[in-house]
C-alpha cells in the first residue's frame, strides 16, 4: 500500500519547508511529492539526496494569484491516479510532525479534515487533510476540483459570498472554504457521493488561533504540545513560524537568517 505526502513549496526557503520534511522524514518512510515553480535546481537535488523527496517542477503562471486553487488540483490529479486504498496527506509546508501523520487511518474515513481546538468561524483548518483512495472518492475529488475552480455548488458559492472570499479570487480561501463547506453537508456528501468524511481532530493539525489567544499564549500551547507529544502534527502558520528560531524543536533548521529571501545563498 503505497503512502504519499504531498506539498506545494512556492516561497523562497526561510528554513520552514526543510525544518517540515525533516521533521517528517524522522517519523514516516512515505513517498513526498513536491510542486514547486521556482525551487532551483541545485536545492531540490541536495533535498532530495537528503531526504528523497520527489520535486514535480511546474510553470509559475499555474500559480500566479491562484495558488490555492493549484493546491487542490495538481494534488487531486495526483490523487486520482493511485490504486485503491493509497493514503495521501496533503500538507502545508509550515508545520512540524511529531508522530507517524498516517496513523490517522487507523480511522475509517474517505476524506479526513481537521478541526480546531477551539471554536472559530471556519472551525476546519485546511493546513492538512487526508484521502483514502476509492472509485467514489476519485468520483468526489473530479466534483472538487471543478468546484475550487469555478464555484456552483449553492452551499460554497454562499459561504463564499457570505464572507466575501470571492474578493481573494482564486487564491487563499478556495479550497479550504470547500472542507469546511463538505463538514457542514457531510450527510449530503454521503448520500450523493458515498463519501464519508470524517473529522479527525486537532491532534492532526495543531494550530492555537494566535488571533484568538494572543501570539504568547498560542505558542505556549504549541511549546507545551511538543513536549509532551500531545498531538501528531504542529502547524506553525503565521508568527508561529518564530518557533523555529526559538531553539523549541529539536529537528529545527536554521541554515540561514530568519526571513531569508535569496535563493542563491541558500543553494551554495
Amino acid at each position: 500500500m503505497r503512502r504519499i505526502a504531498s506539498f506545494v513549496y512556492h516561497r523562497i526557503d526561510d528554513n520552514v519547508f526543510e525544518t517540515c520534511i525533516k521533521s517528517l522524514r524522522s517519523v514516516s518512510g512515505c513517498d513526498v511529492i513536491v510542486y514547486t515553480d521556482n525551487t532551483p535546481k541545485d536545492l531540490r537535488r541536495q533535498f532530495n539526496k537528503q531526504y528523497k523527496i520527489e520535486w514535480r517542477n511546474v510553470n509559475p503562471i499555474l500559480m500566479r494569484g491562484q495558488r490555492a486553487v493549484f493546491k487542490v488540483l495538481a494534488t487531486n490529479e495526483l490523487a486520482e491516479v493511485q490504486p485503491e486504498g493509497t493514503q495521501i496527506i496533503i500538507s502545508d509546508v509550515d508545520v512540524y510532525f511529531l508522530k507517524d501523520p498516517f496513523e490517522a487511518f487507523d480511522k475509517t474515513f474517505d476524506l479526513g479534515i481537521t478541526g480546531r481546538s477551539y471554536d472559530y468561524w471556519i472551525p476546519i483548518n485546511g493546513g492538512l487533510y487526508f484521502y483514502r483512495m476509492s472509485e467514489r472518492l476519485v468520483r468526489f475529488l473530479d466534483y472538487m476540483s471543478k468546484e475550487v475552480d469555478e464555484p456552483t455548488w449553492g452551499a460554497y458559492v454562499k459561504f463564499q459570498r457570505e464572507h466575501n472570499h470571492f474578493r481573494f479570487g482564486k487564491d487563499w480561501s478556495r479550497g479550504q472554504d470547500f472542507l469546511n463547506v463538505c463538514w457542514r453537508y457531510r450527510d449530503e456528501v454521503k448520500d450523493v457521493f458515498h463519501v464519508k468524511v470524517r473529522d479527525l481532530g486537532p491532534s492532526y493539525n495543531f494550530c492555537p488561533g494566535v488571533d484568538v489567544v494572543g501570539l504568547d499564549e498560542a505558542k505556549r500551547q504549541v511549546v507545551n504540545a511538543y513536549k509532551q507529544k500531545s498531538a501528531h502534527v504542529l502547524h506553525l502558520k503565521s508568527m508561529l513560524k518564530e518557533l523555529v528560531y526559538e531553539n523549541v524543536f529539536e529537528l529545527a533548521v536554521t541554515k540561514h537568517p530568519k526571513g531569508h529571501c535569496n535563493w542563491e545563498a541558500v543553494g551554495k
